[in-house]
């Protein structure tokens, strides 16, 4: 099974924007979203949905890799 590591997302998130010179009002406009939420997930202190996520990548042309790292886990149930 896969899953994000949420840890360094926020970084990534600002540094992206800062490169492609955009300003947060322009990706929240984009994405259908408040500049506030945009800046909340650039803080860490709330998370896009996927369907934000999806539309995000687009925004910034990257890959759902380059914003987070997508790690497998070892999991097996128990009975």
């Amino acid at each position: 099974m896969k899953t994000f590591n949420y840890e360094e997302f926020p970084k990534k998130l600002e540094r992206l924007i800062n490169e492609r010179h955009l300003k947060v009002k322009d990706v929240a406009y984009q994405l259908g979203v408040t500049p506030q939420a945009v800046y909340k997930w650039i803080k860490g202190e709330a998370y896009p949905d996927y369907e934000k996520l999806a539309g995000l990548t687009g925004v910034l042309d990257v890959p759902l890799q380059e914003l987070f790292l997508i790690t497998d886990l070892d999991w097996t149930p128990t009975r």
